[in-house]
């Protein structure tokens, strides 16, 4: 969960896994590492993945479909209008 998620996020970021590393100070090797989920990064280092990523840490840690579907202009999961949804008024 939490390395898709930092994956998820450097992504929309549009970082590389080596351009996330020197923001962080840590080598390639190591973002890698929590991206596939055989690290993960310490407290501090979550602190600063949530400023960097500008989120919570409890979006880090949640689920990969909560960052998923916050990825749009005001961070709320996509929706349809139906006709149904919609109130019509009259003057």
């Amino acid at each position: 969960m939490l390395g898709e998620n930092i994956k998820i996020l450097r992504k929309q970021k549009g970082f590389s896994q080596e351009t996330l590393a020197q923001q962080l100070n840590v080598v390639r090797q190591t973002v890698s590492k929590w991206e596939k989920g055989i690290s993960v990064p310490d407290a501090e280092m979550l602190n600063s993945l949530s400023e960097l990523f500008e989120v919570p840490v409890s979006t880090l840690l949640s689920r990969p479909g909560v960052v998923a579907e916050a990825d749009n202009d005001c961070g709320l999961a996509a929706s349809t209008v139906t006709d149904s949804d919609r109130t019509t008024f009259s003057a």
